[in-house]
């Protein structure tokens, strides 16, 4: 059989080879350490304890740890060799149980623990044959420990000193830890207990500290995947590595077997857990990525009944969009450009309070076949949807407001500029197959920064903000979403410069003020930003070329400034 678990010194988890089952079996005549075997003797007052009062976890009965880390450290996942020496009937609510003699190597299990102080035998009357087949080795070999005085036949307490850092209790406790563990790297762990495919207490060896552990970059189901991950890691030596802490109080980070493999890939490569959107952080992501990708394809695991989404891609898109799970998901002070929430854009207006409107690179081969089909139409027909005055080409747009005098207020929804039209002939509707496509202009805010007050100012951050990008393509990153609005950064595609920082240091833009830090998610993004303002304040350039008050005069006239605003297009 194979050793699955030690559930007690006295019991053990196998898989039977030869049907494949698992079975609970317990060591024929050895008795492990009991509370009652250091007890001094009490009144008859005390001698009417309820069991449950007396009941001592692992860790607080003498001895006993140590009898189930020898059992672990020489049987989990080893071959064994098990001898039935009889099985207890059902009686009452008590199963059937299984006694056996179990070797390992030819050694008797039951005698090691025995002989090392860490067990005894147990004692029969003369006419009970229900025994081990080897008894006599138990008992010569609890003779030895007694003459050796080692184990239970010492005089010490015997006792595991460990600190447990779990439950609600402990809360404070941990969080005081995260910093230490985070310093210490990777550490030496036992997975004591999996509560759940991702989640396990451990056992740090080098401290003796219990926590609670998350697994970083994936997420697993809780109840059907226990057992499958059980089988796998229970009870077996790993490295621990702390990257952080939830708000109850477990730490999450990663878990690497023995042999330097990634627990959470392995579960991701078995079907037993899927990619977080935190893993994009991971070292080893893009394994994770093609694990997952594979496992879902062959329906693996948790894929079993996985089918390809049939969501239209306008409709998926809307749905990411909107999804109020997106609000705070930002978080990363770490600029990791190949994470993928990094989106390759081309900004295509920019507004005098610098909103900018983008099309995302992905769909830009979609909009050039959109418009110049849409071109060959007009060319063959009467003109359709809005022909824009500067080229004199039809765009897709929507009528925002009608005026007098055939005053037509018009957006382009894939540029995110506007015009007024007062020739109506420069009008028409889309034929149906021109709104598959979704509106690809997108509005954004650039993240920490504001516009000038003034608007001369504002119309010259524009211009420079134009002079940088120009219709080159560029780096978005959403940093941070308010209000339905998202909040990016922005760099350049090759240099992977940041282009908002460069306009900080030019003096062209103002940071927000402090009071506003409640909205930061990248501390290291704005630490960067208000590094290259001071640089602007001692050199006297642009806004603060006469005062580094400008934003206390500014509410000094009622005026907050207006955010700076982007619309970018694929």
């Amino acid at each position: 059989a194979k050793v699955l678990e030690i559930v007690n010194c006295d019991a053990l988890t196998i898989r039977d080879l030869r049907d494949n089952k698992i079975k609970k079996i317990y060591l024929s005549s050895v008795r492990s350490p009991r509370t009652a075997d250091f007890q001094q003797k009490t009144d008859e007052n005390n001698s009417n304890l309820n069991r449950q009062q007396i009941k001592r976890s692992l860790y607080e009965i003498p001895y006993l740890f140590d009898a189930c880390e020898l059992l672990r450290k020489r049987l989990i996942d080893k071959i064994v060799c098990i001898v039935t020496d009889y099985i207890q009937p059902v009686n009452n609510n008590y199963p059937e149980k299984i006694y056996c003699t179990v070797y390992i190597e030819n050694v008797n299990i039951g005698e090691v623990l025995i002989s090392k102080g860490f067990a005894k035998a147990i004692r029969y009357r003369q006419d009970n044959e229900q025994r081990s087949s080897r008894y006599d080795d138990l008992l010569i070999a609890e003779q030895q420990a007694e003459k050796c005085s080692v184990g239970l036949f010492l005089n010490s307490s015997g006792l595991y000193r460990i600190v447990d850092m779990t439950g609600d209790t402990n809360k404070e406790r941990a969080k005081g830890l995260l910093n230490i563990l985070q310093r210490n790297g990777r550490m030496d762990g036992v997975v004591e207990f999996v509560a759940s495919g991702s989640r396990f207490r451990i056992h740090l060896l080098k401290d003796n500290w219990i926590i609670s552990f998350l697994l970083s970059a994936i997420n697993c189901p809780r109840v059907e995947r226990r057992i499958p991950v059980s089988k796998h890691f229970l009870q077996r030596d790993i490295f621990v590595e702390v990257e952080s802490m939830d708000r109850g109080s477990n730490f999450i980070g990663r878990l690497t077997t023995t042999d330097g493999q990634s627990v959470a890939l392995i579960l991701v490569q078995a079907g037993l857990a899927k990619i977080h959107n935190s893993a994009y952080n991971a070292s080893n992501y893009k394994q994770l990525l093609e694990a997952e990708e594979k496992c879902r394809k062959e329906h693996i695991g948790i894929w079993t009944n996985y089918e390809e989404p049939s969501i239209k891609e306008n409709e998926n898109e809307n749905e990411r969009e909107n999804n109020p799970e997106n609000e705070n998901i930002y978080e990363s002070d770490i600029i990791n450009f190949t994470d993928p929430r990094f989106r390759d854009a081309f900004i295509t207006y920019i507004t005098s309070d610098l909103k900018i409107y983008l099309q995302y690179s992905e769909h830009g081969r979609k909009l050039e076949q959109l418009q110049s089909e849409l071109r060959e139409i007009f060319n063959r027909t009467k003109p359709i949807a809005a022909r824009f005055t500067a080229d004199n080409e039809w765009y897709r747009a929507r009528v925002e407001k009608i005026e007098g005098n055939n005053r037509i207020s018009i957006y382009f929804i894939d540029y995110g500029n506007r015009e007024i039209i007062t020739d109506l002939n420069h009008l028409t509707t889309l034929p149906p197959g021109f709104l598959q496509l979704n509106s690809q202009a997108h509005e954004y805010e650039l993240a920490y920064v504001r516009a000038s007050p003034d608007e001369d100012d504002r119309q010259e951050t524009k211009n420079a903000l134009l002079d940088e990008i120009g219709n080159n393509e560029c780096l978005i990153k959403v940093e941070y979403r308010q209000n339905n609005i998202e909040y990016i950064s922005l760099y350049y595609i090759n240099t992977k410069e940041n282009i908002v920082k460069k306009l900080v240091e030019q003096g062209l833009i103002i940071i927000e003020q402090e009071r506003n830090r409640r909205q930061i998610r990248s501390t290291l993004l704005y630490d960067e930003l208000q590094q290259a303002q001071t640089i602007a304040k001692v050199a006297r350039r642009g806004l603060w070329q006469y005062s580094d008050q400008i934003e206390d005069g500014a509410t000094e006239f009622g005026f907050t400034g207006p955010l700076i605003f982007f619309y970018l297009t694929n």
